[in-house]
């Protein structure tokens, strides 16, 4: 009896981890997701640039995009995008066709990974590149989050 109620309880932990687990992701979107939730609650955007073969992009994943910190100021702040710079598969963007490709190429992006910041009405295009550890990428989201996108402003995240 008692193994049965060590199991049980032991059960119960692990299922209770996974779900919590569950919950603590950003909230990525897909590019032709972006539209209808910006609509709903506008919110700054990121568009995290990345390739398959970028091996900087594999550890931003791993640990800054995990990290808790970063976690929990994107999810109350942004909307966060994955957006595949290789990638060729056409999509609904701001009511035009559009692929990773040339959107990345839009963007001004030239290296991966890199982190791309608009304004609530999706108009302002700021690149950030390079590998960003937790604690300075949270630096730059709250930074930006603060900005007034002004056209005629010269600002620097870093």
């Amino acid at each position: 009896m008692r193994i049965l109620l060590s199991l049980f309880v032991l059960t119960l932990t692990f299922s209770a981890s996974d779900i919590i687990a569950q919950d603590s992701k950003i909230n990525w979107l897909t590019p032709a997701e972006l539209e209808a939730k910006i609509n709903e609650e506008p919110r700054k955007i990121f568009f995290d640039v990345y390739t398959d073969w970028c091996g900087w992009c594999k550890v931003m994943d791993r640990d800054t995009f995990s990290d808790q910190k970063v976690i929990d100021f994107v999810n109350e702040n942004y909307y966060a995008v994955k957006l595949d710079a290789e990638s060729q598969e056409n999509f609904n963007f701001m009511g035009q066709m559009a692929s990773g490709v040339g959107l990345a190429r839009s963007f001004r992006v030239n290296s991966y990974p890199t982190i791309v910041f608009m304004d609530e009405k999706m108009t302002t295009v700021y690149p950030v590149p390079g590998f960003r550890k937790a604690d300075e990428f949270v630096k730059i989201l709250k930074k930006i989050d603060e900005m007034n996108f002004a056209p005629s402003q010269e600002q620097d995240a870093n």
